[in-house]
């Protein structure tokens, strides 16, 4: 790991409430790698926030960089909130049940929770997203797709919302209907609730939310990646509601749809850069973690080319990414690679849209 890895991950435990700040000395042109690092991770206003409260020898222009991101994070998080309590006004006024996903359900566990890097909004409605989609167009005049396989998607004061019929696809793999069946089994239990902006809404489970976040995670890493931000929410979940997860079921189902090498590989990165203790039983397969870190920070085929490169370089480019990636699906899946790939191939041709995103 280069220096402004380590500097990096330090500075994210430390703007975390993980760590101290450490003394960085980087040059001037290392701290700008670390910026658009940081930026890549979706940690930028941790950081910045560590900066602020160390003695972090950085140099002013690349602080000012850091500053702007804070802001605008902080600005985004207040009106996320405000746009779910828009929402969630009509949707409680027609009894509809929202039950809140990801990002603001996680967020709530940090000890900051407007410096998460927030991108949409997921919910789930138990079953009634189309009428909850059909009131949405009909009040404002949104435009709602139905070209993912398992949530609806709009936009809505300039914030994408995201409708879950289904948590995961169930066409993704070979194992996914079952997992969704799993998944809608623990959305049944009675759910806590949370005030957004003066609004009801439900927060998932806690055997669901374990579940679905591992699960999510793995399936991204497998075909992408992931990120430090992604360390830190399974850091602060389990934090949190460790005492309330059903930690056998979870083991159970990693290991019978074959996640477990990569839960416990994620356990290993938290407990070793942000003192998380593992809630899981086993050992992480050996240089495993460390593998999937340089993967992290790699960025090796991050996406660039949306909206520049014709659908012949998107595919080929895809391709790629996918062939390369074969050992990450070994250590997420329980199914072969070339029967996910047909599965995967299935998919395609039922929603040809998700071809080129």
């Amino acid at each position: 790991m280069t220096p402004v890895h380590q500097t990096l991950i330090s500075l994210t435990a430390a703007g975390a409430g993980r760590g101290s700040t450490p003394r960085a000395s980087l040059r001037p042109e290392e701290w700008d790698t670390l910026f658009d690092l940081a930026c890549q991770q979706n940690v930028a206003p941790i950081v910045c926030h560590a900066i602020e409260q160390g003695q972090t020898d950085i140099p002013l222009t690349v602080k000012l960089k850091f500053a702007t991101v804070k802001q605008q994070a902080l600005s985004k998080h207040h009106h996320i909130r405000q746009t779910l309590a828009e929402l969630l006004r009509l949707f409680n006024a027609h009894g509809i049940d929202t039950m809140i996903l990801k990002g603001l359900a996680i967020s709530r566990h940090y000890p900051c929770p407007e410096l998460r890097h927030f991108g949409d909004i997921d919910i789930y409605q138990y079953g009634r997203w189309q009428e909850a989609d059909a009131l949405v167009a009909d009040t404002f005049g949104t435009t709602v797709t139905t070209k993912t396989h398992h949530h609806s998607k709009y936009t809505f004061r300039g914030i994408l919302v995201e409708n879950h019929y289904d948590f995961i696809s169930r066409y993704g793999n070979r194992d996914s209907r079952a997992i969704e069946r799993l998944l809608k089994q623990e959305a049944s239990r009675p759910a806590a609730t949370a005030d957004i902006g003066g609004e009801r809404c439900l927060l998932p489970p806690p055997n669901l939310a374990a579940l679905f976040y591992l699960r999510h995670m793995a399936t991204h890493f497998a075909a992408d990646r992931i990120t430090l931000r992604h360390l830190l929410d399974w850091t602060f979940f389990c934090q949190a509601e460790r005492d309330s997860v059903d930690w056998a079921l979870v083991q159970q189902t990693a290991t019978k749809y074959g996640f477990l090498p990569f839960a416990n590989a994620m356990e290993a990165l938290c407990s070793t850069h942000f003192g998380h203790s593992p809630c899981l039983q086993g050992t992480p397969q050996e240089n495993l973690p460390e593998r999937m870190m340089e993967e992290f920070l790699s960025c090796q085929f991050k996406q660039t080319r949306l909206g520049q490169s014709t659908p012949l370089e998107i595919i080929r480019f895809k391709w790629k990414r996918l062939w390369a990636g074969r050992w990450k699906h070994d250590i997420c899946y329980a199914s072969p690679w070339s029967i996910d790939l047909l599965y995967s191939l299935h998919s395609k041709v039922l929603k040809p849209h998700s071809i080129l995103h």
